[in-house]
Order: structure tokens, then sequence, then C-alpha cells
């Protein structure tokens, strides 16, 4: 009776409807589901035959979903009406009770209190601490076999704030992107998110009998409004947050204290992973993590980290697991992993490293003192500037430099870690509670900090650990280049340093054009391929690439992704001139500059010169000698070299004799000028004559000219007026003996700081003279052919300019015969024509418009302007500087100007001229087109409006060919022309009228 036991089994079955399992709903009638696509019906056997039993039924969830009626918890809440779970949903079906039981009626008559009382203490012994549950004790863990995490895993999200998309321009592209925002790295988000899936109904690890008020504030749960009725709302509380920032704290309900905050830390959300927990909450930990939206669109970055420590080894690891949320919706994952010895100097092999480090500093210092030796030698002989432009003496300083970085590094860390200085806990307890059914991530403050100190202390010494790593082997490659340049010393073992040497200007102009070409093909491949190829996705990423490409070329690291990040062309036109210009061309110069350099030091080696191996052996070979020579008899080199010192009496060396000796000695070498032409001592000394005989002649013109008396030279210094039997005012040359001191040392200096620079053998002078003929014949050469050139294009562009002058400017009569209308013939008449014959008066002058005016500029239309003057009959201006101009009209190929004008007819004017301009703000103004109106065309009184067509020579004529300007031209006489009798008439005529009106 009770719904359960009556009825057969067709009665029981669900019927088919039209909306399935977990499908949408409007109504519970809706959630009624063919009972094969349903999981939860079994078969069973009823009379032999077979039909599908429901064990649950489905209800339509607040959500809109047909859900199972088990997750039916509060009907207020979970179900669409609001009121209670439907008919379907009883406790027959919902429960899993047998058919036989109604439920219902046998809990009627039960009685179930709250609360039962029991007596804990007398399971205990009366000594004994009363526990309901025992602590959760550590467990170990390991990442790896033999590596042991230490307190627990460390899991940190950085949140981006969200922000309106300004960088969209698009006012409707903006507000669609609006609706979701856009994320800024400005500054992370600290608003708590997310909710705790233990609580929240929709969550699949939802625990419906936990109370939220057990483990969270009214203040940390969500505010959740429902419609009571039209027009009335309510507001509850409903699913808690699931997670907050570092800095906050659930007990105090606000911010911890300040000793229990990491600053670099406090604006992100950390959750642990404590050691303690077992397999079964930590996989409860990464539900709530998913199930709770951990990560939603403000993720920003995930870092994972955790200490290590493996036993065997003695040796503790940080690892740092990083994922970056891209802009483009990529995660870029990277790790870290560097490792860290506590007990430094411990054992045989800590004995053996510390005298090996020892033996290293002391050779250091010993190195700088040599160097610092090496300063002050230059110093006290004046060659410092020398000392400090030696690349390779910058390059030593650098190497100790490093050394001593180096060493720094591994002073700060044993201060850190070194004698006991490292400490840590047996366990880090950093969870309150890891057997806890909700909020699973709830910190102890206090131990979190430790934790979190012991992560920074293991990263930090393992970090100043990598960087002494790194110091060292930089100093080893730094030691190993210096030893290129110590070998240096044996002829045949330097022959790569100065091979490097002499190739370094080729290789400074080389990297220069290299560099520039690299750079342009990582632009482009960064412009092309970055928006999906990662390798490219930077400027910086695509140079390195590039790079490692150029050295070892491998297509299966980018042809796939760089093929379909852009166009197929594209993508093989960059691909194959990158390999032509970049691998073939420019890296076979680079090497051929090396190989040419080193073949051109090579061959400056003797043949015979001797290889290290050779020195070796006479070394040795002299070594051996030394031991086995009577001391009597023999002397060795060792012994010589102290006699001759002790008896050297504070001589100079040998190198500085010799020098002296050879400038004493050595006459100086002549000076050679352009050209082959020499000059000795004795010239010098002839030009510094006749200098100064012309200086001592203007002198005594301007003493002369002032009136005053020059005064008297007690000595003559460079001159001697004796003459010569050919040339009396010659000066007589003077011989080497006669010269003064000052005028011998003078000479010798000149010609000194001149002679190195220009001396030449016999073959140079010769080769030099000939080359300066050969040039100057050539400069001859091109002189007349440019003279020649210059002066044909000249009288072509005359002949031009008089036909062009004369097709345009000759009224059509005079076209015909030219020879009557010449220059002296013009000028006769002109002076011949009786005064009251000759052209006088007022134009009244109206550009009203043009049309179809071609376009002079190739991105834009034409801005035409108007030049209104008088001409002569050779087209000069006849009324002079009395030229009018119209406004600019802007993009127009049809202008309109209706400007009027008055334009004086002086004599000489024969045409009224219209220039057509095109206005450019940056450069010359272009000539558009000319308009001429002969004069004796024009009737007096009369006006003529017409439209005439534009001309331009230089202008194609399908251009020109509809260009015209339309112009209103009125002639008005001059005082002394009489009137014609029909405009007198006409006059008359309207003076009648107007005197009878």
């Amino acid at each position: 009776a009770g719904g359960g036991g009556g009825g057969s089994a067709a009665q029981r079955r669900l019927l088919a409807g039209s909306v399935g399992a977990f499908g949408a709903c409007m109504t519970h009638e809706e959630c009624r589901t063919d009972i094969d696509d349903f999981r939860l019906f079994d078969e069973v056997v009823d009379d032999g035959e077979k039909s599908n039993v429901v064990r649950e039924g489905l209800y339509c969830s607040a959500v809109r979903l047909c859900l199972p009626c088990s997750w039916c918890q509060k009907a207020n809440e979970h179900s669409i009406n609001g009121t209670a779970c439907p008919a379907q949903c009883d406790l027959t079906i919902s429960g899993g009770f047998p058919d036989c039981i109604d439920p219902v009626k046998l809990t009627e008559t039960w009685t179930c209190p709250d609360t039962y009382a029991f007596e804990v203490y007398n399971f205990f012994p009366s000594t004994s601490t009363v526990a309901v549950k025992p602590p959760a004790d550590t467990k170990t863990r390991f990442v790896t076999p033999f590596n042991r995490i230490v307190g627990g895993v460390s899991v940190t999200q950085k949140r981006a704030l969200q922000q309106e998309c300004t960088d969209i321009r698009n006012p409707t592209v903006r507000l669609f992107a609006n609706r979701t925002t856009c994320l800024s790295r400005s500054g992370w988000d600290t608003e708590p998110y997310g909710e705790d899936p233990v609580l929240a109904s929709t969550s699949s690890i939802y625990f419906g009998k936990l109370e939220p008020e057990r483990f969270y504030h009214p203040s940390e749960r969500i505010n959740k409004t429902i419609m009571v009725s039209e027009g009335e709302s309510e507001t509850s509380l409903s699913t808690p947050r699931g997670f907050w920032p570092h800095s906050y704290d659930p007990s105090r309900l606000g911010p911890k204290q300040a000793e229990y905050i990491m600053p670099e830390q406090k604006d992100f959300f950390k959750q642990y992973f404590d050691a303690r927990a077992s397999l079964g909450q930590a996989t409860n930990m990464l539900l709530t993590l998913r199930e709770g939206k951990w990560i939603d669109p403000k993720t920003d970055q995930v870092l994972v980290e955790m200490a290590i420590f493996n036993t065997n080894l003695n040796l503790f690891g940080n690892i740092v697991f990083k994922f970056q949320w891209q802009k483009g919706g990529g995660i870029i994952w990277s790790y870290e992993l560097n490792t860290l010895f506590v007990d430094i100097y411990f054992g045989a092999s800590g004995y053996v490293k510390l005298a090996l480090e020892i033996t290293c500093v002391v050779l250091m210092c010993y190195n700088i003192m040599l160097e610092l030796y090496d300063v002050m030698t230059a110093i006290r002989l004046m060659k410092f500037v020398t000392y400090i432009s030696d690349p390779y003496n910058w390059f030593d300083w650098l190497h100790l430099g490093i050394m001593a970085g180096g060493w720094a590094t591994w002073v700060l860390l044993y201060s850190k870690v070194g004698n006991g200085r490292f400490s840590m806990n047996p366990d880090y307890p950093i969870l309150d509670d890891v057997t806890t059914d909700a909020r699973l991530f709830k910190t102890n403050p206090a131990n979190e900090m430790e934790f979190l100190l012991l992560l920074k202390q293991v990263k930090e010494a393992s970090d100043m650990l990598a960087n002494y790593a790194a110091l060292s082997a930089i100093a080893v490659v730094f030691f190993v280049i210096r030893m290129l340049k110590a070998f240096d010393f044996q002829e045949r073992m330097g022959l790569v340093t100065r091979s490097i040497n002499a190739a370094i200007p080729d290789l400074l102009h080389f990297s220069v054009l290299g560099l520039v070409v690299f750079m342009g093909y990582a632009i482009v491949a960064h412009t092309l391929f970055g928006h999906q190829f990662q390798a490219m996705s930077t400027l910086g990423e695509a140079s390195i690439f590039l790079f490692f490409q150029l050295v070892a070329y491998d297509p299966t690291q980018f042809w796939i992704e760089m093929s379909h990040a852009a166009p197929a062309w594209a993508f093989y036109t960059y691909i194959w001139s990158f390999m032509l210009i970049v691998n073939f061309i420019l890296f076979n110069i680079f090497l051929a500059i090396l190989i040419d350099n080193y073949a051109s030091v090579k061959g400056d080696i003797a043949e015979d010169a001797p290889g290290i191996f050779d020195e070796f052996f006479q070394v040795m070979s002299q070594v051996m000698t030394d031991m086995m020579r009577n001391p009597t008899t023999y002397m060795s080199d060792k012994d010589l070299l102290e006699r001759l010192q002790e008896h050297k009496g504070g001589l100079p060396d040998s190198n500085t004799l010799v020098s002296n000796v050879h400038l004493a000695t050595a006459p100086p070498d002549d000076i050679v000028l352009p050209g082959g032409v020499t000059l000795g001592a004795e010239d010098l000394h002839q030009i510094m004559q006749e200098s100064q005989r012309a200086v001592d002649g203007t002198t005594a013109v301007v003493w002369e000219m002032s009136g005053e008396k020059a005064p008297v030279k007690k000595q003559e210094t460079f001159v001697q007026h004796t003459g010569t039997k050919d040339d009396p005012h010659k000066p007589t040359p003077v011989g080497r003996e006669e010269w003064s001191v000052d005028e011998e040392e003078m000479l010798e200096d000149v010609i000194r700081r001149y002679s190195d620079a220009t001396h030449l053998d016999h073959d140079d002078i010769e080769t030099q003279t000939l080359k300066v003929m050969e040039v100057e014949h050539l400069k001859r050469d091109l002189a007349m052919f440019h003279a020649a050139s210059r002066m044909r294009k000249q009288v072509q562009g005359v002949e031009d300019a008089l036909d062009k002058i004369a097709v345009e400017t000759l009224p059509p009569e005079e076209r015909t015969n030219p020879e009557e209308y010449s220059l002296e013939y013009i000028e006769k008449k002109r002076e011949s024509a009786p005064k009251e014959n000759r052209i006088k008066g007022l134009l009244r002058v109206t550009v009203v418009e043009a049309e179809n005016l071609p376009m002079m500029d190739f991105f834009r239309s034409v801005d035409p302007y108007c030049l209104v003057f008088l001409t002569e009959r050779l087209g000069e201006s006849a009324t002079g500087e009395v030229t009018f101009k119209t406004e600019v009209k802007k993009h127009n190929a049809n202008p309109v100007w209706n400007a009027n004008f008055e334009l004086p007819i002086v004599r000489g004017s024969t045409a009224l001229t219209v220039l057509i301009h095109d206005y450019d703000a940056l450069s010359r103004d272009d000539f558009v087109g000319v308009v001429h109106v002969h004069l004796n065309e024009l009737e007096v009184w009369a006006q003529k409006d017409a439209w005439f067509h534009v001309k331009n020579p230089n202008i194609h004529g399908d251009r020109l060919a509809s260009a015209r300007l339309r112009l209103k031209i009125t002639r008005l006489p001059g005082a002394d022309e009489p009137i014609p009798e029909e405009m007198r008439l006409k006059s008359t005529a309207e003076g009648s009228e107007e005197e009878e009106g």
C-alpha cells in the first residue's frame, strides 16, 4: 500500500518521455527517460519476462536539469518549484528500499534524538590523554626514488586584474569585449573567489550532511537572492567562498599578523598539500581545486614549488614548476631545479675541496698583484694610456673580476648554510586539520610561515650555489682564452692569436652588415610567424631561434609550425632566402675572413721556425748540458746572464743604445710630395729663405705706408742678398756648414716628422708620378666633355624655348609670316606707330571656373590656383610686378573661383596670360597649363565670355584634352581712344530712357 509492494512490474516502470537524464527541463513531469538510456536501472526477471525496474527517479532541479532524486536535499533550494520534490521522488523509489517496505510508515513511531550520551574516558587509562581521533602523522613522500619531499607542496596562483578594454578603438568591438573585460598585469587581484565544493550542491563531491556554519563565518559566504513572489525577493547565505589570499587569516576574519605574512607573496593565493595527508585526502584536495573553480579566467600564473632532500647524496633540491597563461590562450610551462649542499666541507672530499679552493684564491690574488704591478710600471714609465688601450688588459681584469665575484658569492653562501647555520624542523604541519571534511586548505599561520621560510632559505642558497657554479665556469672559459694570449710567445703557438688579431678589423665591419641582415630576418620572422609559433613570439626568442638554426639547421623544429603560420609563398620565400643569404653567403664569408687572415699570418712565419716541441727539447738539452759539463771550463747561460747584469753598471739596455746610435748617425730622409717631388734639408732651408724675404718685403711696405721708420734688424737669420750671376735678386744658397745650430735642429725635426709618413722608394715614386699624370689627364678630358655636353644642352634648350614661345604667344596671322615680326621689325613698328593707335586702357577679367584639370600628384588630386597678367609680344610680362592671383582650391579638378581683376593695358601689352598652378606645401608648385588671349581679338566695351583650352607642351595631350578655363573679359578704351559709334548710340539711348523714367 505504501507504493512499494503493490502493482505489477509494468506499473513500476518509468514511462518514456522526451527529456532524458541530465537533460534540460522546465517541469518535473518532463523528467521521464527511456529506461534503456539511464545507467541506474537494473534488468530483473518477472514471470520469466525481462523488465527494467526503476531504482531511482528523476526530478527537475533549480538549475533546470533532470537530476537523480537523491540530490534533492532541500526542496526550497534544489527544486525548480521551490516547494517540494515531485511525487516520483518518494522515499520508496529514491531510497532504494525493497518493494515490500514503506519507509515512511516504518519510521512514523521512531524517536531519533539529536544527541546521545556516552563516556569516552572509560575507554582510556586514567593517566592517558583522551582523544576522539588520533592526530595525523607525517608520511614519507617521494617525488622520485630517494628524493623525499620536505614539509609539503606549495601551489601559488597570481591573479590578474580586470579592466575595461581601452586598447580596442572600435566602439562596437569594445562594447562586445567589455562584457568579459580585459586582463591587466599592472597589479594583482586579491578578492576571494571560487567556492567550497564540499558545501556546494552542484558539486560532484557535495556532502549534504555538513553545515557551512561549522566551517565558515557568515561574512565568508556568498549572499544569494531569490524571488519569493512578484516584486519581492529574499537574500540568504549560500555557498562559502573557497579561496583566500595568503594575507587572510580565517581565525581573525581579516589580515594575518605581520610576522606570519611573506611580504612578496601577500597578494597571491597559496594552497598547500600537507605531507601528513593520505592518498584519499590528497585526492580530495585536488577535487576541491577543480570543483571549486580554482583556475578561472583571471588566472595569470601558477607556481608549484617544493623542497626535496636526497639522503644518499646529502643534497637538498629546490624545484619550481611555472605555468604562464598567455594572452592568446596558450599556457607555457617551464621549471627550475637547483641543488644545495649543506655540509660544505665534510669528510675527506670536503677537505680536498677546501684545499683546492684555497689554492685558487691564492693564485687569483697573485694574478691581481701582477696586474697591479703592470699598472704601476705603466704609470712610472708614463705609458698608462698604452696600457689601458690594450684590449687584452681589459680582458685580464674582467677575468679577475669574474673570479672575485664567484668567490664573493661563495662567501655569502657559506655565511647562510655553512658551519651549521642551516636549520629545519622535523616536520611541517602546514594545514590546520588534514582530516577535516570541509575547508581543506585552512592553514596554521605559524606553521605555514616556518614552511615558507624553509622554501625561501633553500631557494636563495641553491640560487647562490648555481650562480657560483656559473661564474666559476665562465672564469674557466676566460682562463682558456687568456692561455691563447700567453702562447703568443712561441711563433707557431701564437698563430691562432695573431690570426684573430689580424681579422678583427674585417670582422668588425662584417659584424655590422651581418647584424643588420640577421636582425632584419628576426623581425620578419616575428611578424610572419610569431602569432602562432612560440619560438618566434618575441623578437628576442626569434633571434635566439634563428641563431641556433644558423649553427645547427634542423627543419623538424619549425617546418610544420611556420608553414601553417603564414601563406605558402611567404614561408618559402623567407626560408630559402634565409638559407641562401645567411647560411650560405654570410656564414661562409665569416669563415673566409678567418681563413684568409690565418693564411696571411702563417705566410709570415719562416719555414724553418722552431716549434714548441723543438724549443722544449732545446731547453731540456741545455739543462742537461749545464748539469753534465765541468763548471770550471763551461759557463752556462744562467751564469753568463748574472755576470752581465753585475757589470751593467746602470747603463741603458741594448735596445735603447741601438736606437740612440741610429738616431744620432742616420741622416733624415727626404719628404716626398704627391707626384714624386722630394724635399731635402737644403730645399726646406731655401723655402724658408724665400718666405722670410717675402715677409720682410711686406713688412717694409707696411712701414712705408704708415709713414714710420722700419726697425733695423740686428741679425739676418735666413736670407743673404748677395745675389748670383744669372739673377742678382736670387738669394745665394747657404751651405749646411754655414747653418746655425737652431736652423739645423729645426729642419731635421721637420724632416723626421714628415719623412716617415711620405717615404717612398724609387719604384713607388715613379708609380705615383704616373698615377698623378693619368688622373690629371683624365680630369682634363672629363672637363672638356662636360663643357661640351652642357653647351649642347643649353643650345638645344634655347631653341626649344623659342619654338614654344613662338607657337604660344604669336597671333595666328603672325605665325604664317614670322620674318615680318622679327625683333628689329617690331621695335621699328613700335617707335613709328602714331600715339593714338597704341593700345591703352583697362582690362576687366573674371576668372570664373575650370574643368577637367589633370592630377599632378600621384597620391592626391590637384590644388589649383591662377596667376593673371599681361604679356608682351615675346612672352615677357608687360605689367611688371602687377600680377593677380586667385585663391587655392583644395583637391578640386573642377574649381570655381569667380575672381574679378582689373589690369592696366600699358604700351607693349599684346595678350592676356592666365597661368594655372598646382599648390604643393612641401615642394615647388607644379605648372598645370596656360591660356593666352590676344588683345587685338577683343572688342572695346564688349564682354567676352568663353571657354579657353588649357595648354602645356610638357604634358601629354590626352591628359589635357578636356581641360578648359572659363574667362569673362571686357576691354575698356584709353582716354585718347575714341568710343565706337554703336557704343555711343547705345549709351545715349540708355540716358534718354532714364530721363523719361
